[in-house]
């Protein structure tokens, strides 16, 4: 398995064109997954940035919030907002949620 592993992105703080550029090299390198662990954007920006991700990249990604995605916004809010986007995207998957998977007994 391929997976992409992005952290502390900040979309919020990319040009319209960076943005492109920056899906198209994350498309480009092909992964079967991605993992993104926080920092998306800010509070008000995480939901439309992850559904963008989803748009592009179309592939399961993972995601966790970091303290970022909470910024101007409440805990609760956010949460709520990238819960819902959860349940009408099946390739979001809010780590949050889940638990450890055991992959091996030793």
């Amino acid at each position: 398995m391929r997976a992409a592993w992005l952290t502390d992105i900040h979309l919020n703080f990319v040009r319209p064109s960076g943005l492109e550029d920056f899906l198209d090299a994350v498309a480009a390198a092909d992964p079967d997954a991605v993992l993104l662990t926080g920092d998306i954007a800010e509070s008000h920006d995480v939901t439309r940035f992850l559904a963008r991700l989803d748009e592009s990249l179309q592939r399961p990604l993972y995601f966790v919030l970091g303290n970022h995605d909470f910024y101007f916004g409440s805990i609760a809010g956010v949460r709520q907002a990238v819960d819902q986007l959860c349940l009408e995207r099946p390739n979001l998957c809010y780590l949050t949620h889940s638990s450890p998977i055991e992959l091996t007994k030793s």
